[in-house]
């Protein structure tokens, strides 16, 4: 063998070696793997499961939502957990088609069949009862003129909720400054948590506490506190609706009229939507307290609105706040309106 067929011998040796080692370190790229029964392959990582669609985030398309019947084949490049609708999880490596989701223990030991029907929820990952989950969201805004006006607002609202198996955690505030030529003109804020506990997939028990101040509505200090049972109609990726019941308890300390403190009937409701998926979604929530006597006053709160996600876990919303009190102070009005444009983040 020649000097140059040993160098170049030599050369093809070390580039394989070379490019041997890249492959096994390189770290390998997920892509979970969907074959429609027409043929069409899509890759990408699934997400997440709705009413008989399957929902996977692709880099060429965007988040896909594809109906199980068109599957005529999946699996899933990572161990995933499947949620069934008696609030069972099963956790390994899932493979499927149209009908039926196979999960196979990763021990090999196990393989589990359930109905495509079944399945509530996809989660990435072992994703066990026990474990604990967090999202939530802040909203902030503000505007400032000044010249012929001088006016200033400033708005924050902000909302963490915690689930860990059967229990559900939430807590909230919300804060509204205003000033007019040097004057306040509004100012207000309100602090609120609620634990509920879920008895069936729908159903569950809360508890419920607010704290209020509004000067300008005569609240020196509104308290309430409830127990009650609600009911979690629909949960999925383009539509959330719940709605509550209960009895509360409340307590007003005015500024100018005298302490008022009563029971009351808590109605509320919890509404989201997408109008267009993962583009533009509506929301209201709203809850009603009645006054059980005829000097009772009643009161509500509604906020109803537009969010549009921006980029990344940030979004804008529009939103329209009403407050209502069936018996005011003398000198004050039933009513009070907000209209607010916020930028906030979620997660």
């Amino acid at each position: 063998m020649t000097w140059f067929a040993r160098r170049a011998r030599d050369v093809l040796l070390v580039r394989a070696i070379v490019l041997a080692l890249a492959g096994s370190l390189a770290p390998r790229c997920l892509a979970d793997t969907i074959i429609l029964t027409n043929g069409d392959h899509v890759t990408g990582l699934i997400q997440g499961v709705e009413p008989g669609k399957v929902i996977i985030a692709t880099d060429y398309a965007g988040q896909v939502k594809i109906d199980w019947p068109r599957i005529a084949k999946l699996t899933a490049d990572e161990p995933m957990t499947i949620e069934l609708d008696d609030r069972t999880r099963l956790y390994g490596d899932v493979t499927g088609d149209a009908s039926t989701i196979r999960i196979r223990a990763l021990d090999g030991s196990l393989t589990n069949f359930v109905e495509v029907a079944r399945v509530e929820a996809i989660f990435r990952g072992e994703m066990p009862h026990d474990k604990l989950t967090l999202s939530g969201r802040i909203n902030v805004g503000a505007s400032q003129t000044s010249g012929n006006t001088q006016t200033s607002t400033a708005h924050l609202d902000a909302e963490l909720v915690a689930r860990k198996g059967q229990d559900r955690y939430t807590v909230g505030t919300l804060f509204n400054h205003a000033t007019s030529e040097g004057v306040k003109t509004a100012s207000n804020a309100r602090l609120y948590a609620k634990y509920d506990r879920f008895f069936t997939k729908k159903w569950y028990a809360t508890v419920d506490a607010t704290l209020e101040h509004d000067p300008f509505a005569d609240i020196e200090l509104r308290a309430t506190g409830g127990v009650g049972i609600g009911y979690q109609a629909l949960q999925s990726a383009r539509t959330n609706l719940a709605l509550e019941s209960g009895v509360s308890y409340v307590y007003t300390n005015h500024y100018q009229q005298p302490t008022e403190s009563y029971p009351a009937l808590r109605l509320a409701v919890r509404f989201d939507y997408f109008l267009i998926p993962d583009h533009l979604q509506f929301f209201n929530a709203s809850e009603v307290y009645v006054g059980t006597g005829e000097s009772q006053p009643s009161f509500a709160r509604t906020r109803t609105g537009l969010r549009a996600p921006l980029w990344g876990n940030f979004l804008a919303s529009l939103e329209y706040s009403v407050n209502w009190n069936s018996h005011p102070p003398p000198g004050f009005v039933t009513t009070d309106r907000m209209l607010l444009l916020a930028l906030g983040y979620h997660w």
